[in-house]
């Protein structure tokens, strides 16, 4: 997901507390990406989270505070 409105798009997320598992994907495979807004305001709001794939978006680095609120994640995929 690119830059331009993907926070807008994504935040239906909110509502979702109850989410066990979230598996976006990349409809471009040359380029894709994730807000660091993303990261740190919807994410961590997904507290019943157990499955998390982040394939395919490169990360560097992940916001520490993302993985403390995330207590029952089981399954994290950053390849």
């Amino acid at each position: 997901m690119g830059e331009g409105g993907e926070f807008e798009k994504l935040t239906s997320l909110y509502n979702l507390e109850q989410l066990r598992k979230l598996l976006p994907t990349c409809i471009d495979v040359n380029y894709c990406s994730l807000s660091k807004r993303v990261l740190h305001n919807i994410l961590p709001r997904l507290r019943s989270l157990r499955v998390l794939s982040l394939s395919q978006y490169h990360f560097k680095e992940l916001p520490n505070d993302l993985f403390i609120k995330l207590k029952l994640l089981r399954f994290l995929d950053i390849s």
